[in-house]
Order: structure tokens, then sequence, then C-alpha cells
């Protein structure tokens, strides 16, 4: 990436952090502002507003968050509300956390399990103000977002290792005519005693054919 595409990427950071910070919002002003230095033409503008649409950031005026829940969303969307709306008096904030969980949804979490972390928020400061509220449930969603993430890449690469250690088995299994043991494949240096055992209870009876 060279400077100018450095510095791009940048203003665009700074389009999204400032939205942010506005409640999901900015002005075509702020925009042009951010990106004046870039001497734009009016079509390149027009990728930047829908970049940032895409991101659920409404430009001078706000976006409808629901336009980019799934089915599935909005038919769980609709029995949660009709469930809080039922209550003689819903908890306080609970709507809100609905809303913010909507500026989350399609991130890899379901959008259930968005609303259920807010509530843990909601259950666990009761007495916090509504600024703090806010906040509190916005780094809740986004740590769960963060950290699903993260299990996610782990739950690929582990994947991948059992895969390998898999063919570097059968590979060896091919060579030797016969099965082969756990030592005789991690005397090959690819792979320790400690990664193959852990590829075997994950793979189970698919790698122990080839593995005795």
């Amino acid at each position: 990436m060279d400077k100018k595409e450095l510095e791009f990427a940048e203003a665009l950071e700074k389009a999204r952090r400032s939205a942010k910070e506005q409640g999901n919002l900015i002005t075509a002003k702020q925009v042009n502002e951010i990106f004046s230095c870039f001497a734009l033409s009016e079509g390149q503008y027009e990728l930047i507003y829908d970049y940032l649409k895409k991101h659920k950031i409404g430009l001078d005026e706000a976006v409808n968050l629901d336009d980019y829940l799934t089915a599935e969303e909005k038919d769980f969307l609709k029995d949660y509300l009709k469930l809080l709306a039922e209550q003689h008096k819903p908890p306080y904030y609970l709507n809100e956390v609905v809303q913010i969980a909507k500026l989350y949804a399609g991130q890899g979490v379901l959008l259930e399990d968005l609303i259920g972390e807010g509530n843990v928020v909601l259950a666990a400061n009761t007495d916090a103000a509504e600024a703090d509220l806010h906040r509190l449930i916005k780094e809740a969603m986004e740590v769960l977002i963060s950290e699903t993430a993260d299990n996610r890449n782990v739950d690929k690469q582990m994947v991948e290792r059992v895969n390998a250690i898999a063919d570097a088995a059968k590979e060896l299994a091919e060579a030797f005519g016969r099965k082969v043991t756990v030592l005789e494949l991690a005397d090959e240096g690819k792979y320790s005693v400690d990664e193959i055992v852990e590829a075997i209870s994950m793979a189970g009876d698919d790698i122990l054919e080839i593995i005795s």
C-alpha cells in the first residue's frame, strides 16, 4: 500500500470513527471535509457514501437498521419484541439493547446472542447512567464479536492441522504398507506427539484407519 492509499484508508477510518461518535451518523459536509485533500470526483464520493452505507452509517439521516437484517433475524426480533410488549413493565433499556444489537448484526454473531450479551450488561449495571450503559453494551458486543472471530480462526487452523497430519500419516502409511504409529509419524519431524494425539482425538475413526 503506497502513501496515498494509506492516507485514504486513514481518512475512511476517520469518517467511520466520527460517525460512530455521532450515533452512526455523518453529514456529507463532514465527509467532504475529511476527504478534501484528495480532490475526488463526484463519482468517487458516491463510492465513499456507498461504503459508509454498507457499514450502517447514515449520511445526513439515520439508516433503517431493519433493512440490514436477514429474514431469520427479523422473525426472531418480531417474536422477541412481542414478548417485551406483553410485559406489564418491560425492564429499563431493553428496547435500546435491541437497537444497539442491530448495529452489530451481520458480523458473525447471532442477533439473539448480541441481545443476550447486552441484557447481561444491563443486569450487572442496574445503577449505571444511560450514557455509561450505552457504552458498556456496545463494548460488550464488540468483545463478543472479536472473541467469536478469534475462536473461528482457531477452529479453522485446527481443522487445517488435522487434515495436514492425516495427509502426512497417509503418505507414511503408504510408504510402509501398513498403519503407522504416533511415534513413527512424530519421528518425521513435522508434528509433535501432542499435536498428533490431539488430531486423533478430533478426527476419531477417520485418522485411526492409518495411525495405530
